[in-house]
């Protein structure tokens, strides 16, 4: 009878256990989803965390952006941002300790940080080039640390942007009040307001940045004066190794055509690029009448 009740005793101990872990595991998975600030801080200067998602490498059924750029060895070790549009002179650089990150940490691409006063927001203020992991977060190219360190940068407000090569840009709507103790900013957040109209693309309740700006102009145009479509069909048909002018011709390599940053500009056949620019045109909510000549614009106002 006492054996009885000891097993009775521990089974409903057994349970109470069980349900309590899998009460608490949400929990756990929602804190590993949230971005991190980084517990050791530069006291010059100030410290800016930041998480973005790019829509091409998403992967919607994991949550995580894919690192084939990184697999392949395409991604340069210095920073990509020094012709035009932006001619940013930054020397940073991959050093091993970003080189060897893996799993939700590998690295996807670069992008290009930008802050602007509140005070004069037709001015850059300061940038700074990093690069994207996995998961969202961004962190500094030589460290991996995920604060952004702004070493000459007077505390104050700023308007924080994030560019990338092929991506639409995005500026938050308001000033973001940064300080040497660290501020974090999580564009791939719906509650994060940005300047101008919100172009970015929705997925599995997050926010992403549209693809396809090939020429990066910061629009969107499949067909007419300016567009997108033509620097990818163009990259494609004169590849060196292209000599039959073939569309489906897969050009490996960091090209403005990967939209969707697998290391392969694709115009025609399964999983091209093309596909991408349109899809975000196209189903644009501005693009009423689903035009093809409409244009998706990242303008902040500046």
């Amino acid at each position: 009878m006492q054996l009885q009740l000891f097993f009775r005793l521990a089974g409903s101990l057994l349970v109470s256990v069980l349900l309590l872990w899998v009460g608490w595991m949400p929990v756990f998975a929602a804190d590993a989803a949230l971005p991190r600030l980084d517990s050791s801080l530069s006291t010059q200067g100030v410290n800016l965390s930041m998480r973005v998602l790019l829509q091409g490498p998403y992967v919607s059924t994991t949550g995580f952006m894919h690192d084939r750029l990184s697999q392949s060895g395409f991604i340069p070790r210095s920073q990509p941002f020094g012709g035009a549009p932006w001619n940013y002179d930054g020397t940073e650089q991959l050093l091993p300790e970003s080189l060897d990150m893996s799993g939700q940490d590998s690295m996807v691409d670069w992008v290009l940080l930008e802050l602007r006063a509140v005070q004069s927001p037709q001015t850059v203020a300061a940038r700074r080039a990093a690069i994207v992991q996995r998961d969202g977060d961004v962190v500094e190219p030589a460290t991996a640390n995920v604060s952004i360190n702004f070493p000459a940068l007077a505390a104050g407000d700023y308007y924080v942007g994030v560019r990338h090569r092929n991506h639409l840009s995005v500026f938050s709507a308001n000033g973001v009040s940064l300080s040497s103790s660290g501020t974090l900013v999580d564009f791939s957040s719906a509650a994060t307001a940005v300047r101008g109209e919100d172009t970015r693309v929705t997925s599995g309740g997050f926010r992403l940045l549209p693809a396809g700006d090939a020429n990066r102009d910061n629009r969107l145009i499949a067909v007419g004066s300016g567009n997108d479509s033509n620097i990818l069909l163009a990259s494609v048909l004169t590849a060196v190794g292209n000599t039959g002018y073939n569309s489906s011709y897969r050009l490996f390599g960091y090209v403005p055509g990967d939209f969707n940053l697998d290391g392969v500009a694709l115009f025609a056949g399964p999983d091209n690029d093309l596909t991408l620019l349109l899809q975000n045109i196209l189903t644009n909510v501005s693009n009423i009448n689903s035009a093809m000549n409409f244009i998706v614009s990242a303008n902040s106002g500046f």
